[in-house]
């Protein structure tokens, strides 16, 4: 199983940005290798939404996935619900009106699991809650 790490976003420093953040921490334990896709995974959120990550964070990590090598693309899912990312096509398009573009994170963004949210797999955990 992948590893999670989370870091508090608020800057001690003014010259602490987040994206300077992001890269001292990822810098030092990013496990990719040269030819290795790399999936960032994302929440591009619902269209006006301002809770999601920024895409100039995103472009961070891409750069820094690029730079060990690797061959970065940016991927989230469809909802279960009826919203603008119900599909790839209203996702797509909604990750591009919150500013999630590949000109804008510099890798391609790739709905998950399929044009329709039908493409996925059931995965075994160890006890009963994810």
């Amino acid at each position: 199983m992948s590893e999670i790490f989370f870091k508090d976003a608020r800057a001690e420093k003014a010259e602490d940005s987040q994206p300077e953040q992001i890269k001292k921490m990822l810098s030092r334990i990013l496990p990719v290798e040269s030819g290795d896709l790399v999936a960032i995974k994302i929440h591009c959120g619902e269209y006006g939404n301002t809770t999601h990550i920024r895409p100039i964070i995103v472009r961070t990590v891409v750069d820094l996935v690029k730079s060990a090598g690797g061959k970065p693309f940016v991927t989230e899912t469809t909802t279960l619900y009826k919203t603008n990312r119900f599909d790839a096509h209203a996702l797509i398009e909604t990750a591009a009106r919150n500013g999630f573009t590949q000109s804008s994170m510099g890798a391609p963004f790739i709905v998950a699991d399929g044009l329709r949210g039908e493409d996925g797999r059931t995965v075994k955990i160890n006890g009963e809650i994810l």
